[in-house]
């Protein structure tokens, strides 16, 4: 009985230790070092490759956006930095070049680029808009457009329910409460007017999800035989005649860090983000707007220490993951905290961390956006000029940068950057 109590005793000590051997991660030094290794040894991927055709546009593209390589060949990749690549130019591809040349080489002019966006942008026919009209009891309204002295009359009842006949930009929905606006009627400017204090808001639907109804954020209000205004103005990013979804997202985001106002993006975006969640639009949503509902989400679809967003293809989990938390860039977060662990951890130390230093067999396009991604710092702090000597505004604070001397008091969320010392 005693040789029993001994045996179970001493298998349990050495559980014990095994477990504590597994889970001991690195120490901080470690850490740095093990960052330190997968730097160089990305680098001495792309050096191997002497950036030479044997790379893809997007590999040149990331490896400048991480490391500071293959400038010229990015830019020779493209058609007169108006464009990328030059043979088949696309959203896409287009809206990253911008990123990853402004990052290293903020000299570069790259208004021939967005203006080339820019130039992309398309009418969504995906997208069904509506106007809806409120008040507190039954009015009489009035929609004047294109100059027309005779108004679109329409009568709202006490139940808030609509009575209205269809014409050449308005028809009844068949809830009754909205005024669905004809296609030929988008970007037209609708002036309203009601007998009764009132509000007027624009509301959307996506052709293939007729059951969600989209509000917008921005309501208008006036008293009786007041005036508000509204128009569809909706836009997205395409290649040839058709939406890109892709395209779309990283080209907001691009322009929306470059100063430029994409909120006419949003609508095609937020009402796409259900049938493309592989493409996690929620990490450009949170990026672009800060709202709080899509961050809960993207941090709650993390499966152990990584994201995926197609799980027939496990192997772009690493990409993935880079992309998911690309807006924490400089945050701290229990759920990035989690990746890192396990990014720098050795496999008998319980994670994935190989003895050469690169991931996932080596991807440059992956270990790229990981280090841009979840371990900037490390580049900027060792004279990288990198993201470290920048700070960006964001929700009213400076979130990037150590040195944020030069950040201006009134530092706001539309405003795309301000220069800090060092």
């Amino acid at each position: 009985m005693k040789k029993d109590v001994v045996l179970i005793v001493l298998f349990s000590l050495i559980l014990i230790g095994t477990l504590f051997y597994v889970s001991a991660g690195p120490t901080d030094s470690e850490k740095e070092a093990r960052i330190a290794l997968a730097y160089g040894c990305l680098e001495n991927k792309i050096n191997a490759t002497n950036c030479s055709s044997i790379l893809t546009t997007e590999e040149k593209i990331f490896s400048l956006l991480a490391v500071d390589k293959c400038e010229n060949e990015v830019i020779n990749d493209g058609n007169n930095l108006t464009c990328w690549p030059k043979e088949n130019c696309n959203v896409k591809t287009t809206a990253q070049a911008i990123l990853a040349l402004n990052e290293r080489d903020p000299g570069q002019d790259t208004t021939a680029a967005e203006n080339w966006l820019i130039s992309q942008r398309k009418i969504p026919s995906t997208l069904i808009w509506y106007l809806e009209t409120d008040t507190d009891e039954a009015s009489n309204c009035n929609v004047f457009y294109d100059g027309s002295g005779s108004p679109y009359s329409f009568k709202i009842k006490a139940n808030k329910k609509i009575e209205a006949d269809s014409n050449n930009c308005f028809s009844l929905d068949n809830s009754k409460y909205f005024l669905e606006i004809n296609k030929n009627c988008y970007n037209t400017d609708f002036e309203i007017s009601c007998d009764k204090n009132f509000l007027t808001t624009l509301l959307y639907k996506k052709v293939d999800n007729p059951d969600t109804i989209y509000i917008s954020k921005n309501v208008s209000s006036a008293p009786y035989e007041g005036y508000t205004s509204e128009q569809v103005n909706s836009y997205c990013f395409a290649d040839g005649s058709s939406c890109d979804y892709e395209g779309s997202l990283w080209a907001s985001l691009i322009l929306h860090s470059k100063g430029y106002n994409v909120d006419l993006y949003m609508p095609y975006i937020m009402g796409g983000s259900k049938e493309n969640e592989n493409l996690f639009p929620e990490a450009f949503i949170y990026f672009i707007k800060g709202y709080d509902d899509y961050k809960t989400n993207l941090l709650g679809r993390q499966i152990g220490w990584y994201w995926l967003g197609n799980e027939n293809k496990p192997k772009d989990k690493y990409y993935d993951t880079a992309l998911a938390l690309f807006p924490f860039q400089f945050q701290s977060l229990v759920e990035k905290d989690k990746t890192i662990d396990h990014f720098l951890r050795k496999p008998d130390e319980g994670g994935i961390f190989d003895d050469s230093g690169c991931w996932n067999g080596g991807n440059i396009r992956d270990n790229a956006f990981i280090l841009y991604s979840i371990f900037p710092e490390y580049f900027s702090e060792n004279g990288g000029g990198g993201p470290g000597g920048e700070a960006v505004c964001g929700n009213g604070i400076c979130e990037q940068g150590e040195n944020e001397t030069n950040c201006p008091e009134d530092c706001t969320s539309t405003q795309s950057s301000c220069i800090s010392e060092g």
